[in-house]
């Protein structure tokens, strides 16, 4: 079987970095990168370990997301993640919709927790 990777990384942070926007349409076309959600790409292959699909989650639902619920279980290993969700939370209020991600609004969540 083959070994999966953590890596995740969002279309905002390849700017950042210097990338440009046919530089990542090229990694996409050639398999170095691959969608995970709207501006979130996998690593060099598409599949992804529990870590790399919450980091992933976390970077399509922007700055202020944190792990929540049983994702956060799952991670302290103190529970189990629901098969298939990643459930996440903000500090803002609004309806945010991601295939496999959970989103739950927080607005009145302290930025130190």
């Amino acid at each position: 079987m083959a070994s999966r990777q953590h890596g995740a990384v969002s279309r905002r942070q390849l700017l950042a970095l210097g990338f440009t926007r046919d530089a990542i349409d090229h990694r996409l076309a050639t398999g170095r990168l691959h969608v995970v959600t709207r501006g979130v790409y996998a690593v060099g292959r598409k599949d992804l370990s529990p870590e790399g699909r919450w980091m992933a989650a976390l970077l399509g639902c922007g700055e202020g997301a944190y792990l929540s619920h049983r994702s956060a279980a799952a991670l302290l290993r103190i529970g189990e993640e629901r098969e298939g969700v990643v459930e996440v939370s903000i500090r803002r209020r609004g309806e945010h919709h991601r295939q496999g991600i959970k989103v739950h609004s927080r607005p009145s969540l302290p930025s130190h927790d």
